[in-house]
């Protein structure tokens, strides 16, 4: 993070272990989301329902296990987030609007979600209610591990403001030529 190791006191030890230990394992969950979604859309696109019922659970449970792997990551004080945590996540050690929506394996799980969504709806008149009932429980988990990151983020935030937001509020208007930011990402659409 921002100081050596052996400089911090064991209250940072302890933040900086379960910020970094929490986002590997979230890592590893977004993996096996990705290859269960993949999966999960191809049962429903081959109306196989009984295997796809099985998937959406099994999602369910992924989703459960990231939300109480971001609780682990943020169980520390908020001081210790704003003194050490953040400051590493802005430059010189990251660059501006440093942000966990360029990870390639969240925007694939994004993607994986909207498709699932999409081919659901399409066939939701011909899935068994269990597999709808299973469906509603995967939308449940996803909602508390919004709600979960957004009080992640006002505890440790004022005003929740994410690094990419307050990088995004401090350029100029992207207009019709575009631009790019820190990372060579488009500017002025949504984050």
């Amino acid at each position: 993070m921002t100081a050596p190791a052996d400089r911090l006191t064991p209250a940072q030890r302890e933040a900086v272990l379960r910020w970094k230990l929490g986002h590997q394992v979230f890592h590893l969950l977004l993996v096996a989301l990705n290859t269960r979604l993949d999966e999960t859309i191809g049962r429903l696109d081959a109306g196989r329902w009984d295997t796809a019922e099985a998937d959406l659970r099994e999602l369910a449970r992924l989703y459960d296990a990231s939300t109480a792997t971001m609780r682990y990551a943020a169980d520390f004080p908020r001081g210790e987030y704003q003194r050490l945590v953040r400051p590493s996540m802005m430059p010189p050690f990251a660059g501006e609007g440093f942000s966990g929506q360029y990870n390639t394996d969240h925007a694939r799980m994004l993607d994986g979600l909207r498709t699932l969504r999409r081919r659901f709806e399409a066939r939701r008149g011909d899935a068994p209610e269990p597999v709808r009932a299973a469906w509603r429980r995967l939308l449940d988990t996803q909602r508390v591990n919004r709600r979960n990151h957004m009080h992640v983020c006002r505890r440790f935030v004022d005003d929740g403001d994410s690094l990419l937001q307050r990088y995004f509020r401090r350029q100029p208007a992207a207009g019709a030529g575009g631009g790019r930011d820190a990372h060579g990402h488009e500017l002025g659409g949504a984050p």
